[in-house]
């Protein structure tokens, strides 16, 4: 299972060695074995006290798919296996985003999604994202961890710097109007599961710049050149310029994870935050893409795309 680097290594989560005990701060970097457990008691205690919670709700409330509306559970057997099938072959998208390629077709952002935003999967994400249902966390896990794998690929992976995953900080906006961020709760989804690709660690290293409320526009229904402008310069690395914190990112490999990628506004501002850090940035992985496969059609990622991908 992945685990999450912290204190004087890494921002904004918790040490831990590769058997899940507690590593005590200042102590060398962990391994990132994707076999380890959440160190700290108290996040154990939230992830079993999360799950708990869900399966308890499970029983005792009706609950219809959020897809055809059949009773009993959240997503059927039929909608659920058709979902699987749309999001087992992860693709290359970022052709399919503007701020992630240049005018001469250069590409500036690599992209890996584990499908494309419609039928099933959008319907799953959305009722996930903006209707509270938490319990389909598990659902997304799986598809979130075959495109992280993917886009790992055949990276040469060294146990003592782990690729660090980092997720695209939900605003405070949004994370009041949910109770929850969509993007940090399936990654710590994947941890609960073991589901993380060998060899590559979460690291919750960006944060969102304090806007006044007049300034606080959601990205949904701006066209390209709006959504560039309302997230240029909205993020940055957690720790002080120059801090311990802020240094251990310096030649760090990185991959920036994000729940839907439409024109890579959001994902190329995260990048452009984690580079000014010092951070090899190699790509970014997303749960859905508005625009679907690009390049030659192909779902399966070629030799040649992780090699750009490694940077």
């Amino acid at each position: 299972m992945g685990t999450e680097l912290n204190g004087s290594a890494l921002p904004d989560g918790d040490a831990h060695d590769a058997s899940g005990r507690g590593r005590p701060r200042g102590s060398p970097a962990p391994t990132g074995s994707h076999r380890a457990r959440a160190g700290a008691w108290w996040l154990r205690f939230v992830l079993w006290l999360t799950a708990a919670g869900q399966e308890l709700a499970a029983l005792l409330l009706p609950a219809d798919c959020v897809v055809c509306g059949a009773e009993d559970s959240s997503l059927c057997r039929d909608c659920a296996r058709t979902m699987r099938t749309a999001t087992n072959r992860p693709f290359r998208s970022e052709e399919s985003a503007p701020a992630l390629m240049d005018v001469d077709g250069t590409v500036l952002l690599p992209s890996v999604a584990a499908g494309s935003y419609r039928d099933e999967l959008a319907q799953v994400l959305l009722a996930f994202k903006n209707h509270g249902r938490t319990d389909l966390a598990a659902r997304l896990a799986g598809p979130l961890a075959g495109a992280l794998s993917a886009a790992v690929g055949d990276w040469p992976l060294t146990a003592d710097r782990p690729v660090l995953v980092v997720p695209v900080p939900t605003s405070g906006k949004g994370f009041r109007k949910r109770g929850y961020d969509p993007v940090w709760l399936l990654l710590l989804t994947l941890r609960r599961r073991s589901a993380f690709p060998p060899g590559t660690t979460t690291c919750r290293a960006l944060k969102l710049r304090f806007r006044p409320p007049w300034r606080q526009l959601s990205q949904k229904g701006l066209g390209r050149s709006a959504r560039r402008a309302n997230v240029r310069n909205s993020m940055y690395v957690r720790g002080r310029p120059g801090s311990a914190r802020a240094r251990a990112l310096e030649g760090r490999r990185v991959l920036i994870v994000d729940d839907v990628l439409t024109t890579g506004a959001t994902v190329a501002e995260a990048a452009r935050a984690l580079r000014s850090a010092g951070a090899v940035v190699g790509g970014s992985v997303v749960l859905a893409a508005a625009g679907g496969p690009t390049r030659d059609g192909s779902a399966q990622l070629t030799a040649t795309s992780r090699k750009e991908m490694r940077g």
